[in-house]
């Protein structure tokens, strides 16, 4: 679905040049077209936001929304047009489609974990190479047009580096948060040259309806909805590999002409789209049991909560039940409802119980393991899909959310008690959260740290990672397929090798 998706934003930004172009027959300069999208984005996303928050965490981050304003609107928008006065439109589609290697070179000097591997790389040039036919189409001149062709490349690295941003501010920000001020700071920074340049547009140009009907696409549509779902889709695929379809903007635009406009195609353009897809599929291909979804456990796998709990746990079992010295150990990976249920069936005893535990957990200490919060965020700069599959309530999820601000932001989902009907050890949660992705059992990993839990792991038919949080790696390594100590130096790669080689040695028995 993500990678319809951004089918759909390529398919709506190669258009905006059909937009642009009518607008600029008008009378309107490419400076008032960007200030007037931008605006009519801006108005408009509050509708898609979910919360109310204007103020960044701090000024450090509100600078680099200002860069992000100022690199992925203004100065992209201002390159890219300018370039097209000095040079040739086939020149300027060619140098800023290279802003997908220029992502990933950018990409890849920061984040080691998200460089090309070398079958990417060849796609990524056998893409560039059938993307250059593309925009020939069968016309061999190019030209050399120095001012042109560095505006040009201008506009490719100033994509670059906002997409590296969002990248780095997705982790602490919603997408539509990152939206807004990208916008905020592209008006702003738009306003000096605005002021200080000749004027275009009038009120009378603007109540024509070619005017306004072509602003409200660019502003609405190409602007603010397809901005948020290009946040969203770099986050779930992976800044480079998202970038990657920016390549299709020429094809696009050609099948688009050739169809509606009844333009020519070369034999060398549709060479061009064949090469340029095959080199995009090399890109974004990744094996068919690679791990597409993480799923984790909460307590005592992701957050350090299991010594606070055994001791509430071990404080109500010996005033309830102190024929059962390991009542703490006993209810790991039950429901708090299946617990009531099963141990305080009383209602009076319940009144007690739950009062108690509902105000420990509101003085309890949330703090990820050593490790988990890059580990996520390594996962996360791969598209590998990840979500928390607990056994507590939604109360006791408030509670956390409260402490760390940014947890939903790290995940795609949090399955909580509520929607499951049997908890572990019952694979039921593990197999629900599968399905909810649309995946195979094969495509997905399972992180638990608990017999139950670690039970429900491979009942599911998951591969299981063992997280030797609380038990030593012995006692846990016979209820799983793999053991991990904790996750520092843990990255996605590892996963995958670990994968591969329980994956051998179970073909070699």
């Amino acid at each position: 679905m993500t990678h319809l998706w951004a089918l759909f934003v390529m398919a709506v930004w190669a258009t905006t040049f059909v937009s642009s172009k009518l607008l600029l027959r008008e009378g309107m300069l490419p400076l008032e077209i960007f200030f007037c999208r931008f605006l009519l984005a801006y108005l408009c996303l509050p509708l898609l936001s979910r919360g109310r928050k204007w103020r960044s965490l701090s000024w450090r981050d509100e600078a680099v929304f200002a860069v992000m304003g100022l690199m992925g609107g203004t100065l992209y928008f201002l390159a890219e047009n300018t370039a097209l006065i000095y040079d040739t439109a086939s020149n300027v589609n060619i140098l800023v489609s290279s802003t997908p290697m220029l992502t990933a070179l950018l990409v890849g000097l920061c984040y080691r974990e998200e460089r090309l591997n070398l079958r990417q790389t060849v796609g990524s040039l056998l893409a560039f190479a059938g993307m250059a036919l593309v925009v020939l189409n069968g016309q061999l001149v190019l030209h050399l047009n120095p001012l042109g062709d560095i505006l040009a490349l201008t506009a490719a690295f100033t994509w670059a580096v906002y997409s590296l941003l969002v990248r780095v501010m997705s982790v602490r920000y919603s997408v539509t948060f990152i939206t807004r001020k990208v916008f905020f700071w592209g008006l702003l920074t738009t306003l000096p040259m605005l002021a200080l340049g000749p004027r275009g547009v009038t009120a009378e140009m603007l109540a024509r309806p070619v005017v306004w009907g072509n602003l409200l696409f660019l502003g609405l549509v190409a602007s603010a909805l397809c901005y948020v779902s290009w946040n969203v889709i770099m986050k779930r695929l992976g800044t480079v590999k998202a970038s990657y379809y920016i390549m299709l903007q020429p094809l696009i635009t050609t099948v688009a002409g050739a169809l509606v406009l009844d333009e020519p195609v070369s034999a060398m353009a549709v060479a061009g789209m064949a090469v340029l897809i095959g080199g995009l599929t090399m890109v974004q291909k990744r094996p068919k049991e690679s791990v597409r979804a993480a799923l984790f456990d909460l307590d005592g796998t992701l957050i350090d909560t299991e010594g606070q709990y055994t001791e509430i746990w071990g404080r109500i079992g010996r005033k309830y039940h102190p024929e059962m010295p390991d009542f703490a150990y006993r209810i790991k990976g039950m429901t708090l409802q299946q617990i009531l249920s099963r141990y305080f069936p009383e209602e009076e005893v319940q009144r007690e119980v739950v009062p108690d535990l509902y105000a420990h957990e509101a003085q309890m200490r949330f703090e990820f393991y050593p490790g988990a919060l890059d580990f996520l965020r390594n996962l996360r700069a791969h598209g590998v899909i990840c979500a928390v599959v607990t056994s507590s309530n939604r109360k006791k999820m408030e509670t956390l959310r409260g402490q760390i601000k940014d947890f939903d932001r790290l995940f795609d989902r949090v399955f909580t008690a509520e929607d499951f009907k049997a908890s572990k050890p019952d694979p039921d949660c593990y197999l629900r959260a599968a399905a909810a992705f649309g995946l195979e059992k094969a495509q997905c990993v399972v992180f638990e740290d608990a017999p139950n839990g670690l039970e429900a792991g491979r009942r599911s038919g998951i591969f299981t990672v063992g997280v030797a949080t609380g038990l030593t790696p012995e006692q846990i390594t016979p209820l799983c397929d793999a053991v991990i100590t904790d996750y520092r130096g843990f990255t996605t790669e590892a996963l995958e090798r670990v994968k591969d080689e329980e994956r051998r040695v179970k073909n070699e028995e």
